[in-house]
């Protein structure tokens, strides 16, 4: 860990490291040991895997011909421009960065955005009823009709890919402008006085304990704990949000550990929400969270915060890290003085004189890491915040067990990119992927080089490997065999399947578009899906890209402006 470290400056954490390797040790345990009796090189696993795909390329294929999807026409939507629920989008579309041109004729655009006044968007999603974590039934429909999406849903979607996204700080921006990002945090990092850090200093850094007294009379309404010397993670989030108006950040933190996660509360006047966004992996401590993988009862949590946590578990990392954000949120009465006026009433802010936002909605965003615990955050606050709404981009395939993921729909909405692999990871699914492969391996007919050509040219699966229960007997065959029956014997970790909590809005790839110069451009249609399609992990060439959160960002907002674009049609 020293080592990692060292290569990277210390710019990806390491030194807060002081437990969580019991459990790290479990997992691995469970994953890796085979006794020394399996005889398996690198080489053979990238042959095994390039295989895996070849045979979820053709069955994915198969399967789309059976279900008579093969051709993909043009999304219509048959919504008229006299919706006000179009109306509502175009006032908004621009702090979405969405270029007006895009959107057909900027007279039509200006006078519809004119026409409408409602600015309140805390019905988001009120079709939803509470649900019930009290062991009553839980009433909610899925709507499997692609077009019928709600328009709101999707710009909310939008909006929040924003945040989450800005959690990131200077590294993303870094990232997404490789050529002016690091001008944009240079310049931007001298608008933030001194004062906007909490660092304990009497006078130019107030104590976080006189938060009030700062977050009530100062200009800058912010606290930051935890950034650098020079700023840099506070200015990145004013770089990501800048385009978001009428939003400004409230509270901010950058302690990482175990168990304490980046996260920010911001608040949004334009949409009248407090949005809690919570940072995903980006350090070597956030590894470790996620590799605490082994589910946890929620009988106690339950207990303790109000809902029925009988027969559920969660993901023992993420749970954690919710409730560290949950106990920090507590000691400093942020969301007290929110929500109570406390400092609702009192805040003196450069946006609104003053801004009573006791009822505005509390929604808690994030991704990947951030998303999952995200996920729990909200579980753990909905007692106390009845109308809660959590948004999760590219969560982790083992959030919730498969019980609280129906029952999560009503408060929880998880967005799901393409093949992304973060989604439908979990420590089933790679022991899957695992025996799938040592499975492949022992149904090759052909050596490692032929199977390597598989990577670049079109093969058809009978020419490479043999038909399942139909390949010839073999040492290797018989020690495959062996392991697996240890791998069940000999389990360390809890056993109980862990899947995507809520709503699950599914950005399904359906066809590529262009050739650009580094690729092809992909076309995505958002449907729902059920959790139970995220249970295998895809090999892919995008499993990793479509990870990414600025890709998310991107492709959710060309979605909507597609979906705009139809309705001016």
């Amino acid at each position: 860990m020293r080592q990692i470290q060292i290569c990277s400056c210390n710019l990806f954490g390491g030194s807060n490291i002081t437990e969580g390797f019991d459990e790290v040790a479990k997992v691995l345990t469970d994953f890796f040991h085979h006794d020394g009796f399996l005889d398996v090189v690198p080489s053979d696993v990238v042959a095994g895997i390039v295989l895996v795909r070849i045979e979820q390329r053709a069955q994915r294929k198969r399967s789309v011909t059976v279900s008579g999807h093969g051709s993909h026409q043009s999304t219509h939507f048959e919504i008229i421009k006299s919706n006000p629920a179009y109306s509502a989008a175009m006032q908004h579309y621009q702090d979405l960065d969405i270029d007006a041109a895009e959107l057909g004729d900027p007279k039509q655009q200006h006078a519809l955005i004119g026409n409408n006044n409602n600015n309140n968007n805390n019905n988001i999603n009120s079709n939803h009823n509470n649900g019930s974590m009290n062991g009553e039934a839980v009433s909610y429909q899925r709507n499997r009709d692609d077009d019928a999406i709600d328009l709101k849903t999707l710009e909310a979607m939008s909006r929040m890919s924003v945040y989450a996204l800005a959690i990131y700080t200077h590294l993303i921006v870094i990232y997404m402008r490789p050529c002016t990002g690091l001008c944009r945090i240079c310049c931007g990092a001298g608008a933030h006085s001194c004062s906007s850090v909490s660092t304990g200093c009497a006078c130019c850094f107030p104590d976080p304990g006189d938060a009030k007294d700062q977050l009530g009379n100062r200009e800058s309404a912010s606290v930051v704990e935890g950034d650098n010397w020079c700023g840099l993670n506070r200015t990145g989030l004013s770089v990501v949000t800048e385009n978001l108006r009428n939003t400004e950040l409230v509270y901010v933190s950058f302690k990482n550990d175990i168990v304490h996660k980046v996260y920010a509360v911001f608040l949004d006047h334009e949409k009248e929400q407090v949005v809690i966004a919570i940072r995903g992996t980006l350090s070597l401590e956030d590894c470790i969270t996620d590799a605490i993988c082994e589910p946890v009862p929620l009988d106690d949590v339950g207990e303790q915060f109000g809902f029925d946590g009988a027969g559920r578990h969660a993901h023992g990392g993420m749970l954690k890290a919710a409730l560290g954000i949950r106990a920090e949120l507590e000691a400093n009465d942020t969301l007290g003085r929110i929500f109570n006026n406390g400092f609702g009433s009192n805040l003196k802010t450069p946006l609104r004189e003053k801004a009573s936002c006791a009822h505005y909605r509390l929604v808690v965003t994030g991704h990947s890491l951030g998303a999952g615990t995200s996920v729990l955050l909200a579980l753990i606050l909905r007692k106390n915040y009845p109308n809660i709404h959590c948004y999760a981009f590219g969560a982790p395939g083992s959030v919730v067990d498969p019980k609280s993921c129906q029952d999560f729909a009503p408060f929880v909405t998880t967005i799901v990119l393409g093949n992304d692999l973060v989604c439908r990871l979990s420590f089933r699914s790679l022991c899957r992927l695992r025996n799938d492969v040592l499975d492949a391996i022992s149904r090759a007919r052909v050596n490692k080089m032929m199977i390597m050509q598989a990577i670049f040219k079109e093969f058809d699966p009978a020419d490479l490997m043999y038909p399942q229960g139909q390949e010839p007997d073999s040492a290797f065959k018989r020690s495959i065999a062996e392991f697996k029956e240890q791998m069940r014997t000999r389990l360390v970790v809890q056993q109980i399947n862990l899947g995507l909590p809520g709503k699950i809005m599914y950005l399904d790839k359906v066809k590529n578009v262009t050739k650009a110069c580094c690729g092809k451009n992909l076309s995505y249609k958002l449907r729902e899906a059920e959790y139970t399609e995220f249970e295998e992990i895809l090999m892919s060439t995008t499993m990793g890209s479509d990870h990414l959160p600025d890709v998310y960002f991107y492709e959710i907002k060309r979605l909507l402006t597609e979906r705009l674009q139809h309705m001016t049609v």
